[in-house]
């Protein structure tokens, strides 16, 4: 004869119970903060690769048209371009025009034989451009039409934004021509400029000294850094430097 043993569950104790419950919220926490990290993490990302692209892009339109600096249309192997001569009662150099004592500001100029009304070959009035930080933006001159003894770093007309400060705040902005060389063509000399403002070859620092009569080649760099961060998120900053070199060398007699 066969007998029916029944068995009774006796279930889960309180304890136990207490110690799953623990265990699958410490993974449900671990699994959540992994996920609040990558979140974290992509955003970091995200607004990094924005800033990023704002200063580069704002950059790249720098160094193209800085390197335009000195530019002629009509050059001719027997001519002289007179955007790399000294020129003028104030006898600057007109394609790397001024770069002010404070650093935030260049100017240059270049035959903008694309602007209505230019000629090709002479320098206009409107072949006169810039960069300068102005309120957190950087801000361009386009020609304003007002000439080379007019164009300033604090004139108010002829700039205009080209950055956002919606966007992106622009903290630094500086220009230097630190390590500019002049080339001495008949002794094959070389002087390196250590002035962030003067020509290298008009400058003392470079231990400079040519004999009257002598042929000097500018070789013209201009270092620019750019430097700023998200308007909704100062945390966020990213620094660009980047040397410039002036395509067009400046040639000049030594007197």
């Amino acid at each position: 004869m066969l007998t029916r043993v029944q068995r009774r569950q006796t279930g889960v104790s309180l304890v136990e119970l207490m110690i799953g419950i623990t265990i699958g919220m410490v993974i449900v926490a671990g699994a959540l903060a992994i996920y609040l990290s990558s979140l974290r993490g992509g955003s970091d990302t995200l607004r990094s690769a924005k800033l990023n692209q704002a200063l580069r892009a704002s950059m790249d339109i720098m160094v193209n048209d800085i390197r335009r600096a000195g530019f002629w249309a009509s050059a001719t192997a027997s001519s002289t371009n007179p955007f790399s001569e000294r020129g003028g009662s104030t006898q600057t150099d007109l394609a790397i025009h001024s770069v002010s004592t404070t650093g935030d500001c260049v100017l240059f100029s270049y035959d903008a034989v694309y602007k209505a009304g230019n000629t090709a070959g002479s320098v206009d009035s409107d072949d006169f451009f810039g960069y300068r930080l102005t309120g957190g933006a950087v801000v361009m001159r386009q020609g304003n039409g007002d000439g080379q003894y007019t164009a300033s770093c604090t004139g108010a007309t002829g700039w205009e934004r080209f950055t956002d400060t919606n966007d992106v705040v622009v903290d630094t902005l500086s220009f230097s021509t630190t390590g500019s060389q002049c080339v001495n063509a008949r002794t094959n000399a070389v002087w390196t400029s250590t002035s962030a403002t003067v020509p290298p070859c008009e400058s003392s620092t470079t231990g400079y000294s040519a004999t009257t009569g002598d042929r000097l080649i500018e070789l013209r760099q201009v270092s620019i850094t750019l430097a700023g961060h998200l308007t909704a998120d100062p945390v966020m900053r990213i620094s660009l430097t980047q040397p410039v070199r002036v395509r067009n060398d400046r040639v000049i007699i030594a007197p």
